[in-house]
């Protein structure tokens, strides 16, 4: 079983706020990659630090049983470059929620998780769900929704 107090202090490892400290970062975290599966993919997304000059997308998603989204910018070949992953299971109440309302959770959910990259910046939201870019134009009957 880990040890409690390890896990505090990598809980508690402040955020890398450049890329000096991204690699400070990852060299404070290789010293457990032989505990972890597969540590070099899970680092990857560490690697690849958001550049502020150009915009953030968001693509989000929802299913029966969760929401996820995804931060990413394109690179000068128009490549997604990922950011941040961020997915959290339904609470039992939203299980019960009709499709529109998921995904409507979905971006919802992920702007929250994201607020410090998106705060004063325009962004892009990227969703599967078609039927989202007709919200704008109707009358909305749910309460869910207009919140």
């Amino acid at each position: 079983k880990p040890d409690e107090d390890k896990i505090k202090v990598v809980k508690n490892y402040p955020v890398p706020r450049n890329p000096r400290e991204v690699k400070r970062f990852l060299g404070f975290a290789s010293y457990y990659r032989k505990f972890i599966r597969d540590f070099s993919s899970l680092a990857d997304p560490i690697n690849t630090y958001p550049d502020y000059s150009k915009p953030f997308h968001l693509a989000t998603d929802a299913s029966g049983v969760g929401i996820a989204g995804v931060l990413f910018q394109y690179d000068e070949q128009n490549n997604e470059k990922v950011i941040a992953y961020a997915s959290r299971n339904l609470r039992p109440s939203e299980r019960n929620y009709p499709a529109i309302e998921l995904e409507c959770l979905a971006i919802v959910w992920a702007v929250e998780q994201f607020r410090p990259y998106f705060y004063g910046r325009r962004f892009g939201v990227v969703s599967d769900y078609n039927p989202l870019a007709y919200l704008d134009n109707t009358k909305i009957k749910s309460t869910r929704i207009q919140k």
